[in-house]
């Protein structure tokens, strides 16, 4: 889901080409809102990448991070990084010893409906606050 967000974004951003999509539920598929799909990460990466987004199930990531550490391209790899301490430590290594930037996605951070409830919450102007619950 927040590789459909992420993909939306990086199309508008001036001075950032679109490359493509590598995501297996996609198998079979040429292309995906006007963007290649690649069937796999090698392919992907050899058509050329500076900067990778990783919106995959987190127990993936460590996986396609330490290959895209290994290919030499920077990513940002979306919350929670990994599914242990281990896993993201050694993707902090992987990024960390080929002098890249490997990044974690905080996208929801700076949603701007989110922070507009933020500062409602502060200013006191919900009232007391006791759960919320999003779909």
């Amino acid at each position: 889901m927040m590789g459909r967000h992420h993909m939306r974004l990086l199309s508008q951003l001036d001075g950032v080409e679109f490359v493509g999509v590598h995501d297996v539920a996609l198998a079979g598929r040429d292309s995906v809102n006007g963007h290649t799909v690649f069937g796999t990460l090698e392919d992907l990466i050899a058509a050329g990448l500076d900067y990778c987004v990783v919106a995959a199930p987190t127990v993936f990531h460590l996986d396609l991070g330490l290959n895209l550490a290994g290919a030499g391209v920077h990513a940002l790899i979306e919350k929670p990084v990994a599914p242990s301490h281990r896993e993201a430590t050694r993707l902090a290594d992987a990024f960390d010893a080929a002098g890249l930037v490997g990044g974690v996605g905080h996208i929801e951070r700076f949603n701007p409906a989110l922070q507009a409830m933020r500062h409602k919450i502060e200013e006191g102007l919900l009232g007391d606050i006791y759960q919320i619950s999003t779909p």
